[in-house]
């Protein structure tokens, strides 16, 4: 017997075979286009839940280690589900290149101006010098407008490297970040960290940073917009604890964080990029642009996105809105406290309607569509074709599961399932409850 089949009683692997037996990839010709989420789908609550929860009795917080994501040290089952689904990431900011400061450090302003607290004073000084050329003025994202012109102030350091401290005071070429992604890269991290996932980030405000971002306004009770607004940076950033954490980290890559593999039947990864990129929540094309000379090998360190800590808070209903590809997670007093970006079912194959049930959960599940042979069986993996947790429903053949193309979540169709990030439905298979609702919309 293979390896991968010892992971699950025999009688349980039937189940999820079964179970799984609706789900492939297909793509999707048509992108979605970012919409609000109504008042009525965000204000929903389970009745039944909010009545019969128990009020446990207050304690005080765990304390977590500092430079540390990820830390799960509650007795719960939320906690010690995460604790097996998700890694910790110890991290360091010493000696970050200058554009992870710059990201780290960035503020919105109401003027729609970009904010540096911490440019060094040559930057500065070429900055505002440079800028009166305004043939190089770089243009800007509407809502992202920049005071900074970078273009004009590389150009300044190429004609002046004596100007320059050091390498790391200007953005390289290779890993120059216009001023407008500072502040998306800024807040997608802050979108992710108040449990409103924007899939993969990439320092690009697309449909998926802007549905979340919708959903926290909606939330909020804030006006709903595309672009960001005082109103909106000022809950976003209210969170103090929240809003003192880096964007951007420096990680020591291990052996464990590069198990690559080109065998043909073989679910691991196909490169360290993808690897390093499923773990840190980021593109893979933004992986490479943040570390332009250093190999991805073991011993290195590295520039990341810090993924800090997922939602802890066990969640009681979930909502697929398949128009929107939104899943809303709900705790069992009817409070929002999640959202993910989602890949559904198409018209050929679509994905159930009305109320299921949670019926079973697997980490690293096996995967397979011809039970009458075992030679198709395919391994666990993040390439799995459920990727690396699967929630099972009450309707047979149909669950909430992984993705081995995190960035193409919301940009193609499922056999019917509801299909996440990897790292989304490993957040969620930690903390849905056994028999929580699930609402198809």
């Amino acid at each position: 017997m293979s390896s991968y089949h010892k992971i699950l009683p025999c009688f349980t692997s039937l189940l999820l075979a079964i179970s799984l037996s609706a789900c492939q990839q297909s793509p999707n010709q048509a992108m979605d286009v970012p919409t609000v989420a109504t008042a009525s789908t965000i204000a929903s609550t389970s009745t039944a839940a909010s009545t019969t929860a128990s009020v446990a009795a207050s304690s005080p917080a765990p304390t977590l280690k500092a430079n540390v994501s990820q830390q799960f040290i509650g007795a719960s089952l939320v906690q010690q589900r995460l604790k097996q689904a998700l890694p910790e990431i110890a991290y360091t900011t010493d000696n970050l290149p200058m554009v992870a400061q710059q990201v780290n450090q960035v503020s919105w302003s109401p003027t729609g101006a970009i904010e540096l607290k911490a440019m060094p004073a040559s930057a500065v000084v070429a900055s505002q010098a440079a800028s009166t050329a305004s043939a190089s003025a770089t243009q800007s994202t509407p809502g992202f407008q920049s005071t900074i012109d970078y273009a004009a102030l590389k150009q300044s350091a190429n004609d002046n490297p004596s100007s320059v401290a050091d390498k790391d005071t200007l953005p390289s070429k290779q890993v120059f970040i216009k001023p407008d992604e500072l502040l998306v890269f800024k807040t997608q991290a802050l979108l992710n960290w108040h449990g409103h996932s924007v899939g993969a980030l990439t320092g690009i405000m697309n449909k998926n940073t802007i549905k979340a971002m919708q959903i926290f306004q909606q939330k909020h009770n804030l006006p709903v917009t595309t672009t960001m607004d005082e109103a909106t940076w000022s809950a976003l950033t209210s969170n103090e604890t929240l809003n003192k954490q880096p964007i951007f980290i420096n990680y020591q890559l291990t052996r464990d964080d590069l198990v690559i593999t080109k065998a043909p039947k073989d679910m691991q990864y196909k490169s360290a990029r993808e690897a390093v990129a499923e773990k840190f929540h980021m593109s893979q094309k933004l992986v490479s642009r943040l570390n332009p000379t250093t190999p991805l090998k073991a011993g290195n360190v590295i520039t990341v996105y810090n993924p800090y800590q997922p939602n802890m808070t066990e969640v009681t209903k979930v909502v697929s809105d398949k128009k929107k590809n939104i899943l809303y997670a709900y705790s069992a007093n009817g409070e929002l406290v999640a959202s993910y970006p989602t890949t559904v079912g198409s018209n050929y194959t679509p994905s159930p309607s009305g109320s299921l049930k949670v019926k079973n959960r697997v980490l690293n599940p096996t995967y397979n569509t011809d039970f009458s042979s075992k030679e198709k069986w395919l391994p666990p993996g993040p390439n799995n074709p459920v990727g690396r947790a699967w929630i099972g429903l009450s309707k047979r053949g149909y669950g909430i599961h992984g993705s081995p193309e995190p960035e193409l979540i919301s940009a193609q169709k499922s056999h019917g399932c509801v299909r996440l990030t990897n790292w989304d439905a490993l957040s969620l298979y930690g903390t849905i409850a056994d028999g929580a609702d699930v609402v198809f919309e």
